[in-house]
This record gives C-alpha cells, sequence and structure tokens, in this order.
C-alpha cells in the first residue's frame, strides 16, 4: 500500500529528518507511485533536493530520484541534466543502467512511473 508506506516514511522523518535513506525513499514513492493519489511530484522535488543535499551531490541514486522527481514534476531538460550528473559519478552498472533507462524516458519528454 503505497499510501501506507508514504505514511510510515513521514513518520520516521518526524523521528530522524536527517535520515537519508527515508528522503530519499519517500521522494521516490512521491515522484513514481503507480497510484496517481499517491504522487506529489513538487513535494518529491523538494525531498529530492533535501536527499541530494544531504549527500552532498556524491550519491548518483539520491541524483536519480531527484531526475525522476524533476520528470514527474514535468521539467524533463532539468531532469535530463540530472541524469547526467548522475551518471558522471561512474555509478556501478546497474545503478547506472537503470539512470540511463530513465534518462531515455526523459528525453522522451516522460515520467518514469513505477510498475510495483
Amino acid at each position: 500500500d503505497f499510501a501506507e508506506a508514504a505514511a510510515r516514511f513521514r513518520r520516521a522523518l518526524e523521528l530522524n529528518p536527517n535520515w537519508v535513506t527515508a528522503v530519499s525513499s519517500l521522494a521516490s514513492l512521491l515522484a513514481a507511485a503507480p497510484d496517481p493519489a499517491v504522487r506529489s511530484p513538487a513535494e518529491a522535488v523538494r525531498l529530492a533536493d533535501r536527499a541530494v543535499a544531504l549527500t552532498l551531490r556524491r550519491d548518483a541514486n539520491t541524483l536519480d530520484i531527484l531526475a525522476v522527481a524533476h520528470a514527474a514534476a514535468g521539467d524533463y531538460d532539468r531532469a535530463v541534466t540530472t541524469a547526467d550528473e548522475a551518471l558522471r559519478l561512474n555509478p556501478p552498472a546497474g545503478l547506472a543502467a537503470m539512470i540511463r533507462a530513465h534518462r531515455e524516458l526523459f528525453t522522451a519528454r516522460r515520467p518514469y512511473v513505477s510498475s510495483r
């Protein structure tokens, strides 16, 4: 249940607002949830920006989440730029492949929506 997961992440952030995993997980959920009632692109961008700042822009995964959030908010150019920044960090092959797949969607002006 995506709404329940979002509520749990929000509660975790009440307890520890700088827990990068909770910040980025909530951002990802709000950006890409298959349930449109759960999606909140503006909040996803805000949270993902925070996660990226907490990781000093050195974590390809959080940058990818920010790119997904930008695309969810309709800012595809910024999504592509952010995906490129993530790829410049030379992430492991599996993560790099995922970022490239997301980037292709953004280049085609389509958001990423999770299938699960």
